[in-house]
């Protein structure tokens, strides 16, 4: 059986059609993109920000409750009730 001669593979060089497609592709999309986006003033949107309010919130006391080794419980360096107290040892 007889094969068929193999041709030398040229080298096709450097193929600018390609990169060309690409590069309008991209263009493409920025000149779409640009012409889709609004300035934020056009977007007629209400912001939260620091809008005054008819009440004075107050916000509650922070409270710092403390175990000691020995057992003895204090809330806001208070004491509380005895080391021996069953019903702290559950908290």
């Amino acid at each position: 059986m007889r094969q068929a001669p193999q041709e030398a593979t040229a080298d096709p060089g450097f193929q600018i059609a390609p990169m060309i497609d690409v590069v309008f592709v991209i263009m493409l999309f920025f000149m779409v993109m640009a012409g889709a986006v609004k300035v934020e003033h056009e977007l007629k949107t209400t912001l939260p920000g620091n809008a005054e309010t008819a009440q004075e919130t107050e916000m509650p006391d922070e409270v710092t409750i403390g175990v000691a080794e020995s057992g003895q419980v204090t809330i806001n360096e208070d004491p509380v009730g005895s080391p021996q107290d069953k019903e702290l040892t559950g908290l």
